[in-house]
């Protein structure tokens, strides 16, 4: 399958998802990000990962919430806002990666509050972006057309799809 295709069977199935596997699906996204967060914070002694943590394991546990409290969840956004890079002060390609992270993040709390499938399909595409901007980074000859159909992206969307089923 294409990454058109594949996108598009990605977005339909995450449209049928309950809140739960929604949110697990989000989950193992912004988990799977949080390592490049680190790497940053590690390598610019900026940000807190531990904002990033405490903010994912709240969204673990509300997933099983009957009510959410959203002034809990207006507190981690603030929280991880904070601590989201600026493009600005960090433009490379490391600020990048733990900017996507970061607003993987944002949009589980997002989702969390109103969930609209839309911040499902933003941390989707959140990890693609980081997937290509890696891809980009490790070798600057590849074109538009070679990136929306590497391997290493058509591998990542065809484990989202297996994550939506």
């Amino acid at each position: 399958m294409t990454n058109k295709q594949l996108s598009h069977k990605i977005k339909l199935q995450l449209e049928k998802l309950p809140f739960q596997r929604s949110v697990d699906f989000a989950l193992d996204i912004c988990k799977r990000l949080l390592p490049d967060y680190i790497n940053f914070h590690q390598k610019r002694n900026w940000g807190d990962p531990v904002k990033l943590k405490e903010a994912i394991t709240f969204c673990e546990i509300s997933k099983f919430s009957l009510k959410i409290d959203e002034d809990k969840v207006k507190e981690y956004k603030e929280a991880v806002e904070a601590v989201t890079p600026d493009m600005d002060d960090f433009g490379d390609c490391d600020g990048s990666y733990a900017l996507n992270a970061a607003c993987s993040v944002l949009e589980l709390l997002d989702y969390i509050i109103d969930k609209d499938k839309v911040h499902l399909w933003n941390i989707s595409t959140l990890m693609a972006d980081t997937i290509d901007f890696k891809l980009r980074e490790e070798d600057e000859s590849l074109t538009h057309e070679h990136l929306v159909e590497h391997p290493q992206l058509l591998k990542e969307l065809h484990y989202q799809l297996e994550l939506t089923k």
